[in-house]
């Protein structure tokens, strides 16, 4: 098995063995199936699997709203991967997995990359995987935000605050250091320090 899901599954079956006449006689032609399709053919599939992460996962994480961005990331990376897989798919193997209409189906994938695409900037997100919980960290969201402008007005609104405030705060320390000496540049006399609260503070050396 390639997937945690995938081995999951297999685990559960292994433990928990049916008799059902008719759902083994699904199984066993949907593996016959397989084993009929060329390997060249099969060896992308693996390939593609191994981009999938654990969707019931990040499920859970999504409904209990304690998801990371890297988790959102995850999300798009697995989403991604399943269609490419459903849409290489035969008929046969796609009413296997209960897929009846494909292009619904299809609609409604493309819908979902479309809305994380569009919002986010995912490679940001990807090594995003713990609470913001210092101004470093902070300063670092607000200079690579996570979220596309457009979509988000209060948000935007952050982002423009925040830049005019950096900007600001740049032109007082040039001043300062320029006090110490005129060809200093910013960072030489005059540090950016984080007091306790996470607060910035201004100090002379």
């Amino acid at each position: 098995c390639i997937t945690v899901m995938g081995k999951r599954l297999f685990l559960e079956t292994l433990t928990h063995p049916t008799y059902d006449e008719t759902y083994l006689t699904r199984e066993y032609e949907a593996i016959d199936h397989v084993l009929q399709t060329p390997t060249a053919f099969l060896d992308p599939y693996r390939k593609m699997l191994q981009a999938i992460y654990d969707i019931p996962s990040l499920n859970r994480q999504l409904l209990a709203q304690r998801m990371y961005p890297s988790g959102l990331y995850r999300l798009y990376k697995s989403v991604y991967a399943a269609h490419d897989i459903l849409s290489q798919c035969d008929t046969t193997l796609r009413t296997y997995m209960g897929i009846s209409c494909w292009t619904e189906t299809d609609a409604s994938l493309r819908r979902i990359l479309s809305f994380l695409d569009d919002r986010l900037h995912l490679e940001r997100c990807a090594s995003m995987n713990h609470k913001v919980t210092t101004a470093t960290q902070s300063q670092q969201l607000y200079d690579e935000p996570l979220f596309k402008p457009g979509f988000y007005p209060a948000l935007d609104q952050l982002y423009t605050k925040y830049q005019t405030h950096q900007a600001q705060l740049h032109t007082i320390r040039l001043y300062w250091e320029r006090q110490m000496s005129p060809t200093s540049n910013v960072g030489d006399y005059v540090k950016l320090c984080t007091t306790e609260n996470n607060m910035y503070q201004i100090n002379r050396n």
